[in-house]
């Protein structure tokens, strides 16, 4: 079984399994052989984490490989356009003619970066009025919003109550990116994943839990478009 090892100044051995790839982080001075036996004693384990990763990519195939794209929960399919920018309604990406060949679609970088643009400005709006709207409505405040390119985080929230928020979540379905909203907003009276804070959020989103089983789940669009 191929995996990667990194060591840091850490106690204990972790495996993770993301995107199909098995990485272990180990204590500094961790002989190889303990390691290996870690990883043969969670082989279980990692062979069902490894095929739940490999259902989702085959899930997601259609959006990696450019033939769909996600636009809060919907999979929009490319239609050509004689407008000069990208636009989208309930079921297509409306693309303009110049990423088009012989009447052919074609997903290059280009177009990925125009695409990017567009979803990034269409994030900015949403999430930023959105996040506004649930911050007063609850009595919320936050001394700023700005969007993120995070690898690993859908939101955040620092110690002077500046909130980030992944501009791929525009990719979500709204309730989700309620969820973060309201996770972020949380910490601007509890930084932390306290008792309180979890009450704090389940008495404005009582579906968390649920909400958190998806956002792991759509955890490969994190880092779509790079």
């Amino acid at each position: 079984m191929e995996y990667s090892v990194s060591r840091s100044k850490r106690k204990s051995i972790t495996i993770y399994v993301k995107d199909g790839k098995i990485s272990v982080r180990a204590p500094l001075k961790t002989d190889f052989k303990v390691i290996d036996n870690f990883v043969a004693s969670k082989e279980i384990w990692i062979l069902r984490k490894l095929a739940e990763s490999s259902d989702r990519m085959k899930r997601y195939s259609d959006v990696f490989e450019g033939r769909e794209f996600p636009y809060f929960g919907k999979r929009l399919v490319p239609r050509v356009t004689d407008k000069k920018r990208i636009w989208s309604n309930d079921e297509y990406l409306f693309v303009p003619q110049e990423f088009y060949s012989n009447g052919v679609f074609v997903c290059s970088d280009l177009f990925l970066a125009a695409v990017k643009k567009y979803y990034m400005r269409e994030a900015k709006s949403y999430l930023g009025e959105r996040l506004k709207e649930i911050g007063e409505h609850y009595g919320f405040s936050y001394s700023n919003f700005s969007l993120t390119n995070a690898k690993s985080k859908w939101g955040s929230c620092d110690s002077a109550n500046r909130i980030r928020l992944n501009w791929r979540l525009i990719m979500l379905p709204k309730s989700l990116c309620d969820y973060v909203a309201v996770h972020e907003l949380m910490h601007t009276v509890e930084h932390n994943h306290s008792r309180n804070f979890w009450k704090g959020v389940a008495t404005i989103y009582p579906r968390y839990k649920e909400a958190i089983s998806c956002l792991k789940d759509a955890g490969m669009l994190i880092n779509l478009w790079r």
